[in-house]
């Protein structure tokens, strides 16, 4: 394992280099003949070793110190309050984010609970049982309850994180990322440099010093 977390491999049954291509090959192999596989590792207590990113989702903080995106935003996977999480890190003091709530639990929320919000602001996409909420008013976000459920549910994913990993600021934004906007992909990737763009005020604010 690299000192950046790089999982690298060598041995008989590795191939040597790629057929006529020596600057792919020495790309690929470090100078003693390692072959870097562009996996993040950590190694366990008992010796095993956990894949958590690809060195290409590595973000480095300011400090040198490497943050793994998909670390960040598996956490939510299993979420009640938050959709999507955004984590930004690169070249910064600390790890920032942009956070989508789950719009339509919380407008299942209000709805039963009599919480006012402007249902002329809610923008839906698809039929049926697919049909999804993708944006809201920002009095919804504006909702202290929301507020309060969406940061309860980050401290309890910070609290699986290193300290240097943790979302340290935020803001929940009023929509989803979505293909129409060019911020995913048609296999629902994330595009990076195009939501940096997007939301460049947003993410300014953040780190506003």
């Amino acid at each position: 394992v690299a000192s950046d977390g790089e999982w690298q491999v060598r041995g008989d049954n590795l191939f040597l280099n790629y057929w006529n291509n020596p600057e792919a090959t020495k790309e690929a192999f470090t100078e003693d003949g390692f072959y870097k596989t562009g996996d993040i590792v950590q190694m366990g207590p008992d010796g095993y070793i956990k894949i958590v990113d690809r060195k290409k989702g590595i973000m480095v903080l300011d400090t040198g110190k490497n943050v793994p995106a998909a670390k960040i935003e598996s956490l939510f996977s299993v979420s009640r309050y938050v959709d999507i999480v955004f984590p930004i890190a690169d070249d910064r003091p600390f790890v920032g984010a942009l956070v989508v709530p789950k719009f339509d639990v919380f407008i299942e929320l209000f709805d039963k609970e009599g919480i006012p919000y402007d249902k002329s602001k809610l923008v839906f996409f698809g039929e049926g049982a697919a049909r999804m909420c993708i944006g809201v008013g920002e009095d919804f976000i504006q909702n202290e309850k929301l507020k309060k459920l969406v940061d309860e549910d980050i401290q309890l994913a910070n609290r699986e994180l290193e300290e240097y990993e943790r979302i340290k600021k935020y803001v929940i934004i009023n929509r989803k990322f979505t293909e129409a906007t060019g911020e995913m992909t048609p296999t629902l990737k994330v595009k990076r440099n195009i939501i940096m763009k997007n939301f460049e005020k947003e993410i300014n604010e953040l780190f506003k010093r």
